[in-house]
């Protein structure tokens, strides 16, 4: 079977730039100029198949350029044709390497045709998720980037009132919870609170919890809102308080707007979640609860896609790079980072508490940080590499996780948290240890940097010693 290659340069508001060559890579057919529709794909399809055998089938190769991707991908799957979605970094390098100095829409388009003869084998066709676990990928992404900005919030409020009304924020058990905002709400300006007097003050801060007052609550914070009057005393020319209570008043208002969709959006997740995955069998997995087993069953999708765990490591860039030339091989290398970064922070995340609650990861981070020497965060990505091929296995199999002993006995939560803690706990020393790596790894660079400027000035005063000067 032959191919015809469709280079498609993707513009997010302008014209996609297309170009055709086929298996040698010998440009067949001349430049396009499209727009997103499907007309104007129908008609690049026909325009790339004239003349061509009648089995050749046609593979299209494009860029993740916003979502840009997503109608072209509509288009050309249920129509049988190839769809490759290549790295940007990949297309990039091929485009410096023809012309170096020179960039254009034609030439991305030129580069992405040529992919297939340059790297025939980094090409594989983009399997899309269904409808339900593509909406639970992006309701899990919207509901972190809710969570972002509710925590950008909550930070904003807490800055104003460390200079407003310093220490008070440390008074409230809940700085952000009912009684603390209704505060923040009516009191900004510290002299009010003075007008208002402890006795209403108290009254106040009582009615507007839910839960039981502290008895010492009111009077610390009457003697910070007295502290705060005594250092504001004559500051009426650079302090207005009563547009700094409007702000605190906004800010508040977006803050409990933003956590109003979050739940919203929590509860579009835990519909599309049940639908997606209903047996939950990757809760059962140490380390994963309800809300990380939907974000990782939206970033997997269909877990047969994987061949194998290497494959799904690959896609997390949780592995670390490869260097080996020769008779030398470094190792203790960063990891690649390729694939999406929130599918790393998950599993990380998820990687941490199982090393606390499963026996074989346990081992897995306690021989990383005794044996080889490992900080923390390598000994963690260690133990998620492992625990991408347990998590690959339960939704391929469609059955719960096993927790089991260093002998393939099967054990129960409470007795591997008890082995745990007494046979596979790092000690603090070597914690400690690891820690002072870094540091000593600084400032060895440090030293290094300052040698190496140091004979640099030498040198260059030793260049300018040596210039003869003709004064004549």
């Amino acid at each position: 079977m032959s191919y015809r290659n469709i280079g498609i340069d993707l513009g997010v508001t302008a014209q996609h730039k297309v170009h055709v060559r086929d298996d040698q890579g010998q440009k067949v057919r001349s430049d396009l100029s499209i727009d997103t529709a499907k007309q104007a794909f129908d008609q690049t399809a026909s325009h790339a198949l004239y003349g061509a055998e009648p089995d050749t089938k046609l593979r299209w190769i494009c860029e993740p350029t916003g979502m840009s991707w997503f109608p072209l991908a509509c288009y050309v799957k249920p129509r049988g044709y190839e769809l490759v979605r290549v790295k940007t970094q990949m297309s990039c390098d091929l485009r410096k390497f023809y012309n170096k100095h020179n960039h254009s829409d034609s030439l991305d388009a030129k580069a992405l045709a040529q992919l297939p003869v340059v790297n025939q084998d980094a090409l594989e066709d983009l399997l899309l998720p269904d409808k339900h676990t593509f909406a639970l990928d992006r309701r899990n992404r919207q509901y972190k980037k809710l969570t972002q900005q509710i925590a950008g919030i909550k930070t904003r409020i807490r800055d104003l009132f460390n200079w407003l009304q310093p220490g008070l924020i440390k008074v409230f058990s809940d700085p952000y919870g009912t009684r603390a905002r209704a505060y923040y709400r009516h009191f900004g300006n510290p002299f009010k609170v003075k007008e208002l007097g402890l006795e209403k003050l108290t009254k106040f801060l009582a009615d507007n919890g839910r839960q039981q007052m502290d008895r010492q609550l009111a009077q610390q914070v009457w003697q910070i809102a007295l502290q705060a009057c005594e250092l504001y005393e004559l500051a009426d020319e650079y302090v207005d308080f009563d547009e700094l209570q409007d702000e605190i008043t906004v800010e508040l208002d977006v803050l409990e707007s933003l956590e109003t969709t979050r739940l919203t959006v929590k509860k579009a997740i835990e519909r599309l979640y049940d639908k997606v995955h209903p047996s939950k069998n990757i809760e059962t997995i140490p380390g994963v609860g309800e809300k990380m087993g939907a974000a990782l069953v939206a970033k997997i999708g269909d877990p047969h896609r994987f061949s194998s765990h290497t494959k799904l490591k690959g896609f997390t860039g949780i592995v670390p790079r490869l260097d080996d030339s020769g008779e030398s091989s470094k190792k203790g290398l960063p990891i690649s980072h390729e694939g999406p970064s929130d599918f790393r922070r998950d599993i990380y995340l998820v990687a941490d508490v199982a090393r606390q609650w499963d026996v074989e990861a346990a081992k897995i981070y306690y021989d990383c940080m005794m044996e080889k020497g490992h900080c923390h965060t390598q000994a963690v990505c260690a133990v998620a590499s492992h625990w991408l091929g347990r998590i690959l296995r339960v939704l391929k199999d469609g059955r719960p996780y096993e927790q089991r002993d260093l002998q393939g006995n099967a054990i129960t939560k409470k007795d591997a948290k008890k082995y745990i803690k007494l046979h596979l706990t790092v000690p603090e020393e070597v914690r400690q240890r690891t820690r002072n790596k870094k540091r000593i790894h600084d400032k060895f660079m440090a030293k290094r940097n300052r040698g190496l400027k140091k004979n640099r000035r030498k040198h260059s005063l030793t260049h300018f010693n040596n210039i003869s000067f003709d004064l004549n």
